[in-house]
């Protein structure tokens, strides 16, 4: 039996989705620490979410940074990744200084992925709103 333990709200999504009741929000069930912060200067989970919007029905994808403590509060989401078709994030891994995204491309039935440096998906992380 599943038990709700913390729970905190992200304002710019939650904005989002009272703005824009077609949009479905969706976040992955994996997240990576991240002991080697960059701009953010704080150790911190690093997981990918979703933006499905029902009307275009096209996805955005996004990475999100959060606490790596207890309530787990949202602390920045990246701008849209740059995947290179349509698609939906589904796998992230970090090694080292590499970061990993598996993604599925919507127009055909084939996985991909987009590879980059942590510092370079830093740089993701300078908009305030999805």
């Amino acid at each position: 039996r599943s038990q709700r333990l913390y729970s905190t709200t992200y304002l710019p999504l939650h904005r989002l989705r009272q703005k824009s009741p077609h949009v479905q929000i969706r976040g992955s069930g994996q997240a990576v620490l991240i002991h080697r912060p960059l701009k953010l200067r704080q150790k911190h989970y690093l997981a990918l979410l979703h933006i499905f919007d029902e009307v275009s029905g096209r996805y955005t994808n996004y990475a999100y940074r959060f606490q790596s403590e207890p309530p787990f509060r949202i602390l920045q989401v990246s701008a849209p990744l740059p995947l290179t078709t349509a698609g939906i994030a589904s796998g992230l891994a970090v090694h080292n200084d590499t970061v990993l995204v598996t993604y599925t491309a919507s127009e055909v039935p084939e996985a991909r992925a987009l590879v980059m440096s942590l510092s370079q998906l830093d740089k993701f992380f300078t908009c305030g709103e999805p």
